[in-house]
């Protein structure tokens, strides 16, 4: 590293929490009553993937193949939870998310965790990810 340059790396988390609404209209007229408008409507297509027996859910991992209506951008997106993840103790769930091919190829480290197999950095591709886990679920939203 040359003097004076620093390195930054960045981590993704995203917060989440849910709650529970009885009537969305409801939700729907204190926004419009605030000045809130629709803006843009955005349709994404999640696929999920996990092997069977189910490794990765089992484990608050996710790996899903994403792609948004009206633009031409796909990717892997791999989101864990769990221990080595901060969990808040109020129904928030903190989960660090990998995209792209760092996204394929934690997915595959962590199926070899439990293969005992050494995950091969050159097969970190979309074809690799799909062969090690199959989809078992779509979701439009």
């Amino acid at each position: 590293m040359a003097s004076g340059s620093t390195s930054t790396s960045k981590q993704t988390f995203e917060v989440e929490q849910k709650f529970i609404i009885s009537d969305p209209t409801v939700i729907e007229n204190q926004l419009k009553e605030l000045g809130m408008r629709l803006s843009k409507k955005k349709v994404m297509v999640d696929w999920y993937f996990d092997t069977e027996p189910p490794t990765l859910s089992l484990r608050d991992v996710w790996l899903r193949y994403r792609s948004q209506e009206g633009e031409n951008q796909r990717q892997w997106e791999l989101k864990k939870g769990g221990s080595d993840v901060n969990m808040a103790g109020n129904g928030t769930t903190v989960y660090q998310e990998i995209e792209g091919n760092d996204a394929v190829h934690e997915c595959l480290k962590i199926l070899s965790s439990f293969t005992n197999e050494k995950p091969d950095a050159t097969a970190a591709s979309s074809s690799s990810a799909a062969a090690a886990a199959s989809s078992f679920g779509i979701i439009s939203t």
